[in-house]
């Protein structure tokens, strides 16, 4: 639905403090080691396409824009959207311009995002015309794209990354052992997040015309 993990660190806000260390390792690292991820987001493209099936097109005949919220180096991106452009297709013909922007932090390898969208034998692009992919370096917990634009939006092990680290956790680095107060630190900025992710994308998706 930025990619996942689970380890007590920003992802989707802050970008880290600590010199010299990357937001997620580059070089198309990610793409080659998160088959675990991408197998467990094959489980919502199901729902994905229900809700393309859904989409209002509007009054016009303007691009519909799909929202990558959280797109890391672009692999586990190739089938959710290739399964909603094919939704799209069907119901509004391959005249209809359709736009793909992917969303992540602006330290995110966005150059392997790029070559992936170009090379990989599965990308969407492929004999797709009139679709095009773009992307934006910005927080999901902030705006990333303008009010009542979005057709139809996807983010896939991302909103599970905290805006920021709440408390650090003793003799630990993941989240799930924290216990006590640090936990409910953990917990609280996770319910804060979730709400700010809900409102901002409810910004962003185009409302429906019936």
């Amino acid at each position: 639905m930025e990619e996942e993990s689970h380890v007590n660190g920003p992802r989707g806000g802050e970008a880290p403090t600590t010199p010299g260390l990357s937001v997620m390792e580059g070089q198309g690292a990610y793409n080659r080691h998160s088959h675990r991820q991408v197998a467990g987001g094959a489980l919502a493209v199901p729902l994905l396409e229900r809700a393309a099936h859904a989409v209002d097109p509007g009054p016009d005949d303007r691009p519909l824009l799909i929202a990558d919220y959280g797109s890391s180096q672009g692999r586990n991106s190739l089938r959710p959207m290739r399964a909603a452009i094919a939704v799209l297709r069907e119901r509004f013909g391959a005249e209809r311009p359709i736009c793909v922007t992917h969303t992540d932090l602006p330290d995110n390898d966005f150059s392997t995002l790029f070559q992936t969208l170009q090379a990989n034998p599965d990308s969407y692009l492929r004999d797709q015309p009139n679709v095009f992919s773009s992307a934006v370096g910005l927080s999901f917990y902030e705006s990333v794209l303008p009010p009542a634009q979005v057709s139809l939006g996807w983010s896939s092990f991302a909103a599970m990354w905290l805006s920021r680290i709440p408390a650090y956790i003793p003799g630990h680095f993941w989240d799930q052992r924290a216990t006590g107060a640090v936990r409910e630190e953990f917990d609280a900025q996770a319910a804060i997040d979730w709400r700010i992710f809900l409102s901002l994308r409810a910004r962003e998706l185009r409302p429906t015309t019936a």
